[in-house]
């Protein structure tokens, strides 16, 4: 089976790193109008870092539907 290993500050290093810090500090929902515009804000940050490659933007927009899915859930 291959694998990866990716060099400390490639393209794929930093993506995967800077999309840890952006899960930790979003991970936990806050349900408010103001904080779902900086989710929003952030990851489209995110994506345009990463020239709106279509895996960082698929890693945003995967965090997104996780926070969607949360208030789901909350609602019921």
């Amino acid at each position: 089976m291959a694998s990866a290993k990716f060099e400390k500050n490639s393209f794929y290093w930093r993506l995967f790193a800077e999309y840890y810090t952006l899960c930790q500090a979003y991970w936990q929902l806050e349900d408010t109008d103001e904080w779902w515009e900086e989710v929003i804000g952030k990851c489209k940050e995110f994506s345009a870092r990463y020239e709106n490659d279509a895996f960082a933007k698929g890693l945003a927009d995967a965090l997104v539907r996780k926070l969607e899915e949360d208030k789901k859930r909350k609602s019921r």
